[in-house]
């Protein structure tokens, strides 16, 4: 209710707002085995699947969960109370997450990192493909006179963390101006 009372207010500045929703990967059992990518979503799933730990089998489903979710609220009319039909993008990080167990291991080139941590990336290029993702879907959403006006928005908080000059942390608004 909150996202599409957002999405309304932004309406009434003539902004468009998108929300964006990025799908979680699972951690990859035993990922130091693998050495380059795994083309199969189908086979990862059943490779994290059949060495269960930290319930990452069930991110699959999770991811699922919330996307429902989505669909339902993009569907649901909320009158004036809930601000109508949330209008949102799937960034699909689980499919290109799934993909990259060879990111997740530790190599000759990354010495540094924890050769049990089969959880985060140890490279970049995963992030950068989500980024890249992002980016597209969020020029497609905004004209370049949308951006100029965005650019002059001033507020009295950083964007960057949402805590005003005052230590008081507030939510986003594209309103707060100082």
């Amino acid at each position: 209710r909150r996202m599409r009372e957002w999405q309304r207010r932004c309406r009434q500045l003539d902004l468009s707002c998108p929300f964006f929703w990025r799908t979680t990967a699972p951690g990859i059992p035993d990922c130091n085995s693998f050495a380059e990518p795994v083309n199969d979503v189908a086979r990862m799933q059943r490779h994290v699947e059949s060495k269960p730990k930290y319930n990452w089998a069930q991110m699959a489903h999770q991811n699922d969960i919330a996307l429902s979710i989505l669909r339902n609220m993009s569907k649901a009319e909320d009158g004036n109370e809930g601000g109508g039909r949330l209008h949102y993008e799937i960034i699909d990080g689980y499919e290109i997450d799934i993909q990259r167990p060879d990111h997740r291991s530790c190599t000759e080139r990354n010495k540094a990192c924890k050769a049990n941590d089969c959880l985060h990336q140890k490279y970049p290029d995963v992030a950068n493909a989500h980024n890249a993702v992002f980016l597209h879907y969020l020029r497609s959403h905004r004209s370049a006179d949308e951006i100029a006006r965005i650019i002059d928005y001033e507020y009295d908080f950083s964007r960057v963390t949402n805590v005003r000059r005052d230590g008081l942390v507030v939510a986003f608004d594209p309103r707060n101006k100082v």
